[in-house]
């Protein structure tokens, strides 16, 4: 799948964290780590759906505005484009 390399900013992105002050750079770091973990748990959640969706759709490749979706050679495997993964 390739993404949009310049994803809408949104009111949940965190102010950049002061790089000279040590602490807020840990704390910062720890956020995102707690987001990572939020956002790995929802993707697990939602990827049965989204493999029956893409089966239901039986398409090669799915396009949307901000992704386009291929399948593998394997039957009902959908992947991710390397861009997205990085």
């Amino acid at each position: 799948m390739k993404l949009d390399p310049h994803p809408p900013r949104t009111a949940i992105d965190p102010p950049a964290p002061n790089l000279l002050d040590p602490i807020e750079v840990i704390d910062a770091m720890i956020e995102l780590r707690f987001q990572l973990a939020q956002l790995e748990r929802q993707i697990q959640d939602l990827q049965p759906v989204f493999f029956a969706a893409c089966l239901t759709l039986n398409q090669a490749q799915i396009g949307r505005s901000r992704a386009i979706i291929s399948r593998r050679l394997t039957p009902a495997q959908w992947t991710y484009d390397g861009d997205v993964l990085a």
